[in-house]
């Protein structure tokens, strides 16, 4: 397609490049045509563009501890930051700031190579769907197999976990379906990213073994187990007869915990409650879609699957790495509903799956309400891509919005009435 302005002929890719560094916003609809028509100048500048929001996002509760580190790692030397790296279990996030904080650049760069890289990831990996299962060719199944995976919810890879899935997500699919060896070199970013991402890297290995090739039945009854039985003593005792000292031990659990875990699930009001119902509703109309479909057909990806399902009744004990745990096998669910359902479920299930993320959507915005609102998101409206890129939170905001612990004051106040 090529556009006529003023009689001059101008192709749709270039005028978006163009208006994305002048005026980003400009460009979206564009990017969005661009996208709905599968061009990979597209779904290149749309990631671009959700890194320029997270660039925006406020470095509140665990960016706050991240830009703490990050303050900490761009004054250091290069010993000293080799002695802070004993205490950590990750890497590339630490040489990262590391890096550019050493040349000049904000915290804020760490969040945008997150996104980018993150949604780059998906939209490769939606693409590697796409020439695999000509059942999502025509326009409206295309864009309900779009929005099913690659979530609008921007600020999800800012976190070290969630960035890694989007590598764990895309080698995964590589590795295990394609037999490509890109697919290793992925997952084993993943760990560097997040150790906590090692077993499943073994579970790769294991993924077309007969060990995890289990009858629908079995899948069934883990996904019970995981969601009503009590199984909060195995993984704890797991983890506390491992060979290692008292001190190392502890540290290991909060990490894997996360220090506001019990915050986070004990702080609901009613109207969070309905969100986390409606949620939840959602997760388990696709846990039922992606059943009907395992029916059909075992994979070794399916089985991949099966393995994350057992890890995760060994972690109830632990709410935060449970509950991502869940997002993981979600995320992977989508994948596997995408690559093999069958064109009478697909015409059947896909529809309402796509209604139902579009609801939970709007929730995720909602219960992000004073991230977006108590920030600098509206500079999107307002600034080039060159005013974003080198845009950075003073103290001073800081101060005026954050308590020592990276919370805001504004949703304190409320939580407290």
């Amino acid at each position: 397609m090529i556009l006529k302005i003023r009689g001059i002929a101008v192709s749709p890719k270039y005028l978006s490049i163009i208006l994305f560094i002048l005026y980003p916003i400009s460009s979206l609809p564009f990017i969005v045509w661009g996208v709905f028509n599968k061009e990979k100048w597209a779904f290149m500048l749309f990631s671009l563009f959700m890194g320029l929001l997270a660039m925006l996002y406020p470095p509140a509760g665990d960016l706050y501890r991240y830009a703490e580190d990050f303050n900490l790692y761009k004054t250091c030397d290069w010993e000293t930051f080799q002695v802070l790296l004993i205490f950590k279990f990750d890497y590339l996030l630490p040489f990262l700031s590391f890096a550019i904080g050493k040349l000049g650049g904000s915290v804020e760069l760490t969040r945008f190579i997150f996104a980018s890289v993150s949604y780059y990831l998906l939209f490769d990996l939606f693409c590697l769907v796409l020439k695999g299962n000509e059942l999502l060719d025509s326009k409206r199944i295309y864009i309900y197999a779009l929005v099913i995976l690659v979530p609008l919810t921007f600020w999800t890879f800012l976190f070290r976990y969630y960035f890694a899935l989007a590598f764990l997500l895309n080698g995964s699919y590589r590795w295990i379906q394609l037999r490509q060896k890109r697919g290793v070199a992925l997952i084993v970013l993943s760990v560097f990213i997040h150790v906590s991402y090692l077993p499943f890297l073994f579970l790769c290995f294991f993924s077309g073994s007969r060990f995890l090739k289990f009858h629908y039945i079995v899948v069934v009854l883990l996904c019970l187990l995981v969601l009503f039985c009590d199984t909060t003593s195995i993984g704890t005792k797991i983890l506390f007869s491992l060979p290692f000292s008292d001190s190392l031990l502890a540290h290991i659990a909060e990490y894997i915990d996360g220090s506001q875990s019990e915050a986070i699930a004990t702080d609901f009001s009613f109207k969070q409650v309905i969100a986390y119902v409606i949620s939840n509703l959602a997760l388990l109309y696709i846990f039922f879609v992606y059943l009907k479909v395992y029916c059909q057909n075992i994979t070794p990806f399916m089985c991949f699957i099966n393995g994350i399902l057992l890890m995760t009744l060994l972690t109830s004990s632990f709410p935060h790495i449970f509950t991502r745990l869940i997002s993981v096998i979600l995320f992977l669910t989508k994948v596997a509903l995408l690559v093999w359902a069958s064109k009478k479920l697909i015409d059947k299930y896909f529809k309402l799956i796509f209604c139902l993320t579009l609801i939970t959507l709007l929730m995720a915005y909602w219960q992000r309400r004073y991230f977006l609102s108590d920030s600098y998101m509206y500079k999107i409206f307002t600034s080039t891509s060159i005013g974003v890129l080198t845009f950075s939170y003073s103290e001073k905001w800081v101060d005026n919005h954050l308590d020592e612990e990276g919370d805001f004051y504004s949703r304190l106040k409320e939580v407290g009435n």
